[in-house]
């Protein structure tokens, strides 16, 4: 059983992991929309699909390397949600829910349960199913290349958003925030820009701009 502290941590970490929805640049051809000519193109575009909560086109905006690390980051998550949201291990220092919401988490888990293991059945990912996370990471890390980014992370994302509500999420998962950008700067076929206080990649890749994902880690201040 988990203490109080790390259960709310490890479900905030899942009720947030669709923040990492996003992937490369197939999309772009299978949205009919036009892969961004320049850094400041690819930075709207990705503003834009945010703001719309439009997964797939926002997928299309980030380097090879960046799709890997969220897929990653998104399968990690949902295997996070269904171990640490699970109805029938609750909290045992919170409220005792009511049979009819008892019934309707559980209806709510199981569908989420079933969509994630079918998404990440293709792979082989499913393995890390009911594992505890250390031990699943290791599968996730061993299968991670054989990945389809397009599909499975929008899948997953889908996953979470219909299992929110049911679950009792406060919160709707969401893409990550991104912005204000600024300082903008261009060399050759790289650039960089300001995310708030935040250094983002741009490269150019099979000539198109795309973004490097996730963004850095904010730095503590020295004590």
């Amino acid at each position: 059983m988990l203490t109080p502290s790390v259960r709310s941590c490890s479900m905030l970490a899942a009720a947030l992991f669709a923040s990492v929805a996003l992937t490369a640049a197939p999309a772009f051809a299978q949205a009919g929309k036009p892969a961004p000519a320049t850094p400041q193109a690819a930075l709207d575009a990705l503003e834009a699909a945010i703001t719309a909560a439009d997964a797939r086109s926002a997928l299309a905006l980030i380097t090879p390397d960046g799709q890997k690390r969220l897929t990653k980051d998104a399968v990690m998550g949902s295997l996070a949600m269904l171990a640490f949201m699970d109805p029938n291990d609750p909290n045992p220092m919170g409220p005792k829910p009511a049979a009819s919401e008892l019934a309707a988490k559980q209806k709510a888990y199981t569908a989420a349960k079933t969509s994630i293991a079918a998404a990440l059945k293709p792979s082989g990912l499913d393995a890390a199913l009911g594992k505890p996370l250390m031990p699943a990471q290791e599968i996730v890390d061993a299968k991670i290349g054989t990945v389809d980014p397009v599909t499975l992370v929008p899948a997953l994302f889908d996953a979470a958003v219909k299992a929110g509500p049911g679950l009792g999420m406060k919160e709707k998962p969401r893409l990550m925030k991104v912005g204000p950008f600024t300082g903008l700067k261009v060399d050759g076929d790289h650039a960089t820009v300001k995310s708030g206080p935040r250094t983002l990649k741009i490269d150019k890749i099979g000539g198109k701009w795309l973004i490097d994902a996730p963004l850095p880690e904010i730095e503590a201040p020295p004590q």
